[in-house]
């Protein structure tokens, strides 16, 4: 038997280094072979789900954490690692389930106090997330490791404020993200600005994040302008021609170019912490973003047509945001609407693979920058869009903007809200069940239906 327990152990030490190097292969062979001697192996099952997680073969880890716990009921690790896959998954009352396991076994595990947080805050319980999140920031571990997740924690529970509206409490947990080692920011000359008198200064505004959060907090820039600075914006190329149509940004700094002289500067994120932007704070201007020599732009158009419907179905950084193009497809029975395709990259293929390229036209050809397409956009009756940088654009250009959200949405929607205080023009689709797109698109293919209608009744 001796012998029998060294070669299962061995063959376990074997996994864990396999694992190390990322060689699952020869991992997933070692804990099967480890299985095949002793099926009671805890361990064997633990590194086979450690290894189909890391493979994206999430519904077989999961059993293999299953059987994990319930050969060894009173090991938070398993509970913790179990709960967390199962909140990836959509699968959120089974997650509670096994967390709450957990913190049965070790109430004040780090690990599942964090995962547990996660999974409230993905359930749209701020609240209880909140709570939850104050007992990882109030931990005495000293582990760097857990400090990041105090990090974390901190940053997330200012999110759950800033959901909830309460903007005076969330904005110091928003600004914990440039402590976050896993987002490394740039380091820049001179002073960072706090709210110092900018009298006859300039500050240099710097990019952060990504193209949608610039449109979105642009529209502070006048505060300053009226706060007697020269303003200075860092941007990408995409954006620029667009920013430089806003009279109060002195000028437009492109993320390539040379640093240019400032007193202050700020990354451009933390703009609305440091003005301490109240939810009655918000700029009621619409629309902050324009364009110029709309009669130059055409596009194409047939007989009968009495309305112009532009659609953006899939985004880069989040991929669960994105919404299947068959879901939205029912919307294309309308003959008297045109249907316009704003999707670019790689998902602009799914107009041709689902045989919708005589019904949708696509303008993804036409848009070279943030400037062009708003200049098409600006030709919309309606845009339809996830969440998404177009989302901002269209909406800050006070055109129509319809929104799919998904179950746990950005601080910014809120929650339960079907409108939202940034953008008067826009209206939200939520997801009912996570993961789920089926209730809210049938929700938009309803309103959609009576908004054409009403539409078509006003033009005649």
């Amino acid at each position: 038997m001796t012998d029998e327990n060294e070669k299962v152990q061995l063959l376990l030490d074997k996994a864990n280094s396999h694992a190390a190097k990322k060689e699952f292969k020869k991992a997933f062979q070692s804990c099967v072979q480890v299985l095949k001697i002793d099926p009671t192996k805890w361990e064997a099952y633990f590194g086979l789900g450690s290894v189909l997680q890391q493979l994206n073969k999430n519904d077989a880890a999961i059993v293999c954490f299953q059987r994990a716990s319930n050969l060894n009921a009173k090991n938070p690790v398993i509970w913790s690692r179990l709960g967390n896959l199962l909140r990836i998954n959509h699968r959120p009352k089974e997650a509670l389930r096994a967390l709450k396991k957990g913190l049965r076994v070790e109430s004040d595990n780090i690990f599942l106090n964090y995962n547990i947080s996660l999974l409230y805050k993905d359930m749209n319980e701020p609240a209880l997330a909140s709570e939850s999140f104050d007992k990882v920031i109030s931990s005495n571990s000293e582990d760097p490791s857990v400090e990041q997740l105090k990090v974390e924690s901190k940053w997330l529970k200012g999110l759950c404020a800033l959901g909830m509206g309460d903007f005076e409490n969330g904005w110091p947990g928003f600004e914990s993200r440039l402590e976050l080692s896993r987002i490394p920011q740039p380091k820049f000359e001179g002073v960072l600005w706090r709210g110092e008198s900018l009298e006859n200064k300039t500050i240099f505004l710097t990019y952060e994040q990504r193209f949608g959060d610039l449109i979105h907090i642009i529209r502070f820039v006048p505060q300053l302008s009226e706060m007697g600075a020269r303003v200075l914006v860092q941007s990408p190329k995409q954006l620029t021609r667009l920013l430089q149509e806003i009279e109060e940004i002195d000028e437009v700094v492109d993320v390539d170019s040379e640093m240019p002289s400032y007193d202050f500067h700020l990354p451009i994120t933390s703009l609305m912490a440091v003005l301490n932007i109240s939810i009655n704070d918000i700029p009621a201007k619409m629309p902050y973003l324009k364009v110029s020599n709309l009669d130059e732009i055409s596009i194409p158009e047939f007989e009968g047509m009495k309305l112009k419907v532009g659609l953006v179905w899939a985004g880069k950084p989040k991929p669960d945001r994105s919404c299947p193009l068959p879901l939205l497809i029912p919307l294309l029975k309308r003959q008297e609407v045109g249907f316009y395709s704003f999707q670019l990259g790689e998902r602009r293929k799914d107009i041709f693979e689902n045989n919708v390229g005589w019904m949708l036209h696509d303008l993804s050809p036409r848009i070279d920058d943030f400037y062009g397409s708003s200049q098409l956009l600006e030709k919309m009756d309606l845009i339809i869009t996830i969440d998404s940088a177009p989302a901002h654009q269209a909406a800050a250009l006070a055109k129509p903007v319809w929104m799919l959200l998904i179950h746990s949405a950005d601080w910014r929607w809120m929650y339960d809200r079907e409108d939202t205080p940034w953008y008067p023009t826009m209206r939200l689709f939520r997801q009912e069940k996570p993961g789920s797109w089926l209730e809210p698109t049938l929700k938009l293919e309803k309103a959609f239906d009576s908004w054409v209608n009403e539409q078509l009744k006003k033009q005649n």
